[in-house]
This record gives C-alpha cells, sequence and structure tokens, in this order.
C-alpha cells in the first residue's frame, strides 16, 4: 500500500502499474491516472496474440458531485498545466492481488479496481463508494484507436460512431474499424462528444519523441451510488464479455492470481515475483505455444531474453507445460542453426535472426530443464534439431 495524502504530482505520476492479459495485451498507467507515455491506456488490445498491439482507451475521468460541486479525480497534463488535479484526492494506490486506487474528498470515498480477463482484450473497472454517504459518480472514458507505437490526432473519418442498447453499445472509431464493446452494469449514459486535446506525455517528452495527443469523448455514466454500492464498467473486443458478471470475472482473476503463489510460501517479496512475472509469459498465435514477452510496455517476445528468463519464470517455478511450450515456439522457428530473435509486429514480417548466443541460451535452458523434469520425450522430440544446431555452428550458421 503507498500512502499518497503528501505525495506531489511528480511522485505520484512517476510510478506506474501494469496488468496484463497473458495474450500481449496490457493496462497500464500511473498511480494517480495521468498517462505519462504513449504506450498508457486502460485497454491495449493484442489483435495477432502477442503483437499488433492498439491503444483503445486512452483512460477515464472519474468525477464526484456532492452538495452541488464536482469534486475531480482524475488528472491530465498538458503543456503549461495540470488540469484537472484530481491526484490532489487519492489517498492509498495498492496493487495486490489488483491495482487498487482510493481517493477522499471531504467526507466521501471511493474505491477504483482495474483489472484485465485472463486470455481476453478486455479490461474491467469496479467502481466502491466506500465512504458514509451517497453521492453522485461521473465516469467519462476517453477513446483513442491507434498502433501503441503511434499518436492519434483529431482526423474528420474518426467519428466514433455508437450502436447503442440499454447498458451497453458499440463504438466505432471510424468507418471500417473494428467495434469497441463497452458496458455499464448502473446508471444512465448522457452522451457529450469532444475532443480533448493536446494532452502532454512527460516520458515521451524525455525521450525527445512526439509528445502530444488528441482523445475522444462520446460522454460520459452517471449513477448516484450508496454507500458499499458497486458500478462496473467493462470493455472489451470480445462481445461474450457483455454478458458476463464482472463481480464473477473479478473473483476469477483473483484466485487465478493467488493460484499462482504455493500455498507454504510465506516470502512476499517472492511471492510478488511469481505474481509479476507471470505477466511476461503469453500465448503466441502462431505456434499455439507459449512464449515470453521480453519487457513491457513495447517489446514483444524475444529469443535470447526467452531462453534466458524461462529458467526463472517457468523452470525454477515447476511449470513444466509452458517452459516446454516456450521451448517449441522458438525451435519451430529453427533456421539453419538459429533460433529468430525477435518475431515480427505485424503479420507479414520476417522474424529477425540476429542474435548470436539465443541457440546457445537455448542448450542453457534445456540442461536446466532436463534436470528439473527429466523429459526424454522432449528430448527424443528435439533430438534432430539439435544436432542441426550443433552441425551449423561448426560448417557456418545462417550469417556464417
Amino acid at each position: 500500500m503507498i500512502d499518497c495524502r503528501n505525495a506531489g504530482f511528480d511522485q505520484l505520476a512517476e510510478k506506474e502499474w501494469i496488468v496484463t492479459n497473458g495474450i500481449g495485451g496490457y493496462a497500464s498507467s500511473s498511480i494517480c491516472g495521468v498517462n505519462t507515455r504513449r504506450y498508457h491506456g486502460l485497454l491495449v488490445a493484442s489483435f495477432n496474440p502477442p503483437t499488433e498491439r492498439m491503444v483503445l482507451l486512452s483512460k477515464t475521468e472519474e468525477t464526484i458531485f456532492l452538495e452541488g460541486a464536482d469534486h475531480p479525480l482524475s488528472t491530465n497534463e498538458y503543456d503549461n498545466s495540470v488540469f484537472p488535479e484530481g491526484y490532489r484526492n487519492i489517498s492509498s494506490f495498492a496493487r495486490t492481488p489488483l491495482p487498487e486506487f482510493n481517493f477522499t474528498t471531504g467526507n466521501s470515498s471511493l474505491r477504483k479496481t482495474v483489472f484485465m480477463v485472463y486470455g481476453s482484450n478486455t479490461t474491467v473497472i469496479g467502481y466502491k463508494n466506500t465512504g458514509n454517504e451517497p453521492y453522485l459518480l461521473k465516469i467519462n472514458p476517453l477513446f483513442v484507436y491507434r498502433d501503441y507505437h503511434s499518436l492519434l490526432h483529431e482526423l474528420p473519418n474518426f467519428d466514433f460512431q455508437i450502436k447503442q442498447k440499454p447498458d451497453r453499445m458499440v463504438i466505432f472509431p471510424y468507418y471500417g474499424s473494428n467495434g469497441v464493446h463497452f458496458r455499464y452494469t448502473r446508471g444512465r449514459f448522457i452522451e457529450n462528444r469532444y475532443w480533448n486535446k493536446n494532452v502532454m506525455y512527460r516520458i515521451d517528452r524525455e525521450r525527445g519523441q512526439g509528445h502530444h495527443e488528441d482523445v475522444y469523448s462520446i460522454g460520459r455514466v452517471e449513477e448516484t451510488l450508496a454507500p458499499g454500492e458497486m458500478l462496473w464498467l467493462v470493455f472489451s473486443m470480445d462481445p461474450v464479455m457483455m454478458d458476463r458478471d464482472p463481480a464473477v470475472l473479478c473473483d476469477e482473476e483473483v484466485n487465478r492470481l493467488r493460484a499462482l503463489v504455493p500455498s507454504d510460501s510465506v516470502n512476499p517479496w517472492i511471492n510478488d515475483l511469481l505474481t509479476s512475472g507471470d505477466q511476461f509469459i503469453v500465448q503466441r498465435r502462431s505456434t499455439d505455444n507459449y512464449s515470453v514477452i521480453a519487457g513491457y510496455h513495447w517489446f514483444t517476445d524475444w529469443g535470447r531474453d526467452s531462453m534466458i528468463a524461462i529458467r526463472g519464470l517457468c523452470i525454477a517455478t515447476g511449470k513444466q507445460d509452458v517452459a516446454r511450450s516456450v521451448l517449441l515456439t522458438f525451435l519451430s522457428y529453427l533456421r539453419q542453426g538459429i533460433i529468430p530473435n525477435r518475431f515480427p509486429d505485424y503479420k507479414g514480417e520476417l522474424a529477425e535472426y540476429n542474435t548470436a548466443d539465443a541457440t546457445l541460451w537455448l542448450f542453457v535452458a534445456l540442461y536446466e530443464y532436463d534436470q528439473k523434469f527429466g523429459d526424454e520425450d522432449l528430448l527424443r522430440q528435439i533430438y534432430p534439431q539439435l544436432g542441426e544446431i550443433l552441425v551449423r555452428h561448426l560448417e557456418g550458421t545462417l550469417h556464417n
């Protein structure tokens, strides 16, 4: 738990959180909700797991209306200003088991929880009145629709048309785009369209990159929450998720995370490593096997990083099926004695074979895998490929 009551804006903006969905997608921002880099977003979907990532939901802006006045909980940064200053109302942040933001304004309190559905490009956000009096909660989602390496600026063809039903809608950023499904479990939707222009991302500015973006509002959800009551929002590329109970989805994710830690493990540092490390293990669609993300926010699965990392992420933790799957993923792309160093971000691109030692690290990982699991069936299966690697390293690999 981080006490945020006496922290300044810079302190809160520099601390980041992330949750992932096991297929390359994620939700991430700073602990005060201000996006500080182009890679931040509450729904960053992977259209070709674990690659082709698109930022779809930039953030949500929350406001408590109480005693005739708005009390903002969200924060945006511009070139010469910070507005609104919702960071002043955040009281604490916790990351375990799920990202949890606690806000206090006057005598009113709100808890916001964010998680992703494992295996789905779906983000769920929960709001609970944790105070002792009712208030009107206003939630304004801000959308983009872009590759996660790029930035969006107002364009005439981006009209964010919606197909609306009671308690849900599908949002089409432009004609012919994929639809983003959006559901709210209670309240009313009030359409209010505008571009929020020139939001600034400070980390991109520090890196010398373009650092301004325009994000789009289609409107807000409003609902009065009595003490103890909850409101859920669901954003997804999967229409099936619109009919799932968000509270059940939340329980399922918490149970999944708890199952990652052995019941007899009492070291909190090790327990944190087990749960955070699991976020790097992803499904690769092209091989229908597991792979390992080299790092968030922008890396995909890299051969050298994966061969080093599975020793701790999968082998030492006893995840035999995952480790076996990762090894087969990279061996399935073996080319003239070399496993790939990088898989492409987009369809049609070729894997890159530009590392000398990734294939040597494969042998280190295989040795530790054999010592841990004694899986002779796997060794027999891949023995011809291992022999090919040795011969190629003696006679000349892909790069001679």
